[in-house]
């Protein structure tokens, strides 16, 4: 999915809203502007059923514009890749991203009431990668994601907008309507693995909060609290102890949304350290000019 730049080589401008841009500074506008709210954790009723639309009447709204702003500042502080608006606690069919894909482009966007295009079977190459969620702090596990993403939805001002991703970014597209869902990650592994990682979480949770509460100072001067007092519900829990996959810049290891990875100037990398597990389904290689 590269885009020719007059004939030159590999467009790798930064994409905004799906288009290429000159520039775009490391920390969006919408972040700066935005203040950093908690981040809801596994067994919060709000994550595991789904969200509202964003109605017409909302569309161009001062609310709907903070509400974006703020969830660029909270994933800014918490270093993901993506955040959904359930996870800090809003009702609606929203989210944003900021990550830099496998070709080292970034994108930067949010879109309102997605719908993910469905892949004919005979298009459909299943990727096994790490994935991580600020929702679930601390734990990556390893999920089948579809290499390739198309969603449909509308802007803060009701716009129409059609992003398409592959690899790292068509994960984190794939990841964040999910949760609007009403569905994490957890809910694609085996029980066993679920039961793991939610062990994981707890005996790292606590570190990633503070981590979160200390970046969250820095990027607003706000206090986003670490989560509530105990995980309950679904996740069931203890609590203590903070990981993290996906890309997060509170953790250790990284967390899209924190679908987690290395970051990268400006834009996240959903992808976690080490080595890279094996992919369910074989791939051409990818030229070093394609886009992840």
């Amino acid at each position: 999915m590269t885009v020719q730049d007059e004939g030159t080589g590999p467009d790798r401008r930064t994409r905004v809203q799906g288009e290429p841009v000159p520039f775009c500074p490391p920390v969006v506008p919408e972040a700066e502007r935005g203040a950093v709210r908690r981040i809801t954790v596994v067994g919060e009723e709000i994550l595991h059923r789904p969200c509202r639309e964003v109605t017409e009447d909302a569309f161009g709204t001062d609310g709907l514009a903070a509400l974006v702003d703020d969830m660029f500042a909270t994933n800014q502080a918490a270093e993901g890749a993506g955040l959904a608006a359930n996870q800090v606690g809003v009702d609606l069919r929203l989210f944003v991203w900021d990550i830099t894909d496998d070709w080292g482009v970034r994108h930067v966007g949010h879109l309102a009431n997605p719908v993910l295009d469905d892949v004919p079977a005979t298009d459909r190459r299943l990727v096994e990668e790490p994935e991580g969620c600020l929702s679930v702090p601390g734990p990556y596990r390893v999920v089948p994601r579809l290499d390739r993403a198309v969603v449909r939805g509308r802007d803060k001002d009701g716009r129409p907008l059609v992003i398409e991703g592959r690899g790292y970014f068509a994960r984190c597209l794939q990841h964040e309507t999910d949760h609007l869902r009403g569905h994490l990650y957890l809910d694609r592994l085996a029980r066993r693995e679920r039961k793991s990682a939610l062990q994981e979480m707890r005996d790292s949770q606590d570190e990633v909060f503070a981590r979160r509460a200390a970046a969250a100072r820095q990027v607003s001067g706000g206090e986003a609290g670490p989560g509530p007092p105990a995980v309950s519900g679904r996740a069931a829990a203890r609590r203590p102890g903070p990981a993290a996959r996906g890309r997060s810049r509170a953790g250790a290891g990284p967390a899209p949304d924190r679908c987690r990875p290395a970051r990268n100037a400006g834009g996240r990398s959903l992808r976690a350290a080490g080595p890279r597990p094996t992919r369910s389904s074989p791939r051409s290689p990818r030229a070093a000019d394609d886009h992840r």
